[in-house]
């Protein structure tokens, strides 16, 4: 619809909904409590990295120890990779088992290293997940066997598929879900043998099983749900059984996609009341990029609501997650957005003000440990710690101006993109602390005569212009179809995405707007951009590709 205003020109307004709880303020509640922190390992990547020969003592010197005196409570033990198994199980197959010499040149090196290590303690009698379990609880940490519990790698033939896909899972194409390579769990031999190598983990000391559901398991979810929920069942009997000869209870843990996971099949609604499970945690499957603020509130309320027992994990992944960096055997390196410490503590503290009753880290291996991970659910070190919001990509970005749909010349536009922020800038500022922040965009430089104007809640504005972004970064940003192109997995042999192989290539086009702190609140905020576009420019779109927000701490004098 036309909007005339006699001289004033015709402004396109659009406002972002977003059908997550991002937008929501935090629920009122206790102040900031101290949560365990647990770790997560993938099951593979840590025999990829450790130098051959793999010992019980390097083992437990290089991968148990560090996470123990890093101040974790609890291992997320990885035992699969694809559909291999990475411990010495009686009835998964192990990773790299019957590959044979002319398929391993097709090979990273480190794939062939993982098998070595895994052959050269298995074959002494020493079962890496038994060693690890183990030293785990010498130090009063618990281990829990983490198993990706359908998960396969494509295309058939191809060096991954020879590499981590199980020879059950290759000679069996009738239990595959048509037009896929995983396995439909509708089929019972298909649950046995998951559940077989479950048990086979049970039996060698750990404190429980982590199973990550964030996959398809059917080719109708709708008939396959309670099949699932039965599956489920079976293992917390399992562990039941397994855990009453130990003289103790053996936890189950799931992680469950955050937002459709009932559609999959995934009830972990019954799990709950039922109390089949003793910990849960949510996210994202690839693409994780899509929300820094993945919202756990759901699921508190959900426990509040039963009064279930079962704990609340926050889930915090490794990576941004913008870009596959995993290497080829042919490919250059490849690099990605970096995660910055400040990001973690963001997101820490959103999953504390939401009442979760832990942070659970997802990592590949225990090699990629930093002391301040351990500090996560320390409330003294999280409170005021320097932070790094990402605005969510899902629904909010790109945010593109000057795009035209009917021909009219538009010549303002305001857009809104919301976030959630867990920092208190009022209570800082009675705790002797000052705190600055600013917008961080990623966006072509503007052209004489371009302006934003920013608002953040309705304050302001921060009036951005050329002349004011002067002495920023210059360069044009990659547009949001070749980050998109990048996010997948066989974009790494596209040798026009060449930039990737480049350090830094993200940095192209940052452009830091600072703003005054108090005009953020606790709970969501609105971020509000007003574009004028220059007479000379007016066809020219202007898109920002990514937005972030910091707050950062200073002591001040009493």
């Amino acid at each position: 619809m036309k909007t005339s205003l006699g001289s004033v020109a015709l402004i396109f307004i659009v406002s972002c909904v977003s059908d997550v709880l991002a937008e929501q303020s935090f629920p009122s509640g206790p102040a900031i409590r101290e949560l365990p922190v647990l770790y997560r390992t993938d099951g593979f990547s840590q025999y990829y990295r450790a130098q051959y020969p793999l010992t019980k003592e390097k083992l437990e010197h290089e991968m148990v120890d560090p996470l123990v005196k890093g101040g974790v409570s609890g291992i997320i033990w990885g035992i699969s990779a694809g559909s291999r198994v990475t411990f010495d199980s009686k009835t998964g197959q192990l990773l790299g088992d019957g590959v044979t010499s002319a398929m391993w040149t097709k090979m990273r090196t480190g794939d062939l290293n993982a098998y070595r290590n895994l052959k050269h303690l298995i074959d002494a009698g020493q079962d890496p997940l038994t060693i690890a379990a183990a030293r785990a609880r010498q130090s009063g940490v618990k281990l829990f066997a983490y198993m990706h519990v359908n998960k396969e790698y494509g295309p058939i033939g191809s060096w991954t598929w020879q590499l981590l896909t199980d020879d059950f899972s290759k000679s069996h194409a009738e239990y595959r879900i048509p037009g896929s390579l995983l396995l439909d769990f509708s089929h019972k031999e298909v649950r046995d043998r998951k559940l077989a190598i479950l048990r086979d983990a049970a039996e060698t000391g750990i404190d429980g099983v982590a199973l990550n559901l964030l996959t398809r398991f059917f080719a109708d979810p709708e008939t396959g749900r309670s099949v699932l929920t039965q599956f489920i069942r079976d293992v917390r009997k399992m562990l039941d059984e397994v855990g009453t000869r130990r003289g103790r209870r053996l936890e189950l843990l799931v992680r469950v996609p955050f937002q459709d996971a009932y559609q999959r099949g995934i009830d972990w609604k019954v799990y709950m009341r039922e109390g089949l499970i003793d910990r849960l945690s949510a996210f994202k499957g690839w693409p994780a990029s899509d929300y820094f603020d993945v919202p756990m509130d759901r699921f508190v309320e959900f426990k509040r609501e039963i009064e279930s027992p079962c704990k609340i994990n926050g889930f915090i992944w490794q990576a941004l997650g913008l870009v596959d960096t995993d290497p080829s055997p042919s490919g250059k390196k490849r690099y990605s957005k970096p995660k910055v410490p400040g990001m973690y503590y963001a997101q820490a503290l959103i999953h504390n003000r939401v009442g979760c009753d832990g942070i659970e880290l997802g990592f590949a291996s225990p090699y990629q440990w930093r002391a301040f991970y351990g500090e996560l659910g320390t409330p003294n070190k999280i409170a005021y710690a320097d932070r790094r919001y990402m605005v969510d990509i899902r629904p909010y970005m790109p945010i593109v101006f000057g795009k035209r749909h009917d021909g009219d010349a538009v010549r303002h536009e305001r857009k809104e993109v919301q976030l959630r922020i867990a920092d208190d800038i009022q209570k800082a500022c009675t705790s002797h602390l000052s705190a600055k922040s600013q917008a961080i965009l990623y966006c072509r430089s503007l052209t004489e005569g371009e302006r934003i104007d920013l608002y953040v809640n309705g304050k302001g504005p921060v009036v951005i212009t050329a002349q004011t972004l002067k002495q920023q970064n210059q360069g044009s940003p990659v547009t949001t179809r070749d980050i998109r192109r990048n996010r997948a997995r066989n974009a790494r042999t596209e040798n026009s995405l060449s930039f990737l192989n480049t350090p830094n290539w993200w940095k192209r086009g940052e452009k830091k707007v600072p703003f005054p702190s108090e005009w953020l609140v606790l709970g969501r905020n609105v971020l509000e951009f007003r574009y004028t576009p220059s007479d000379q420019q007016e066809s020219k779109t202007l898109e920002i590709i990514w937005v972030e927000l910091t707050v950062d701490y200073t002591k001040r004098n009493p």
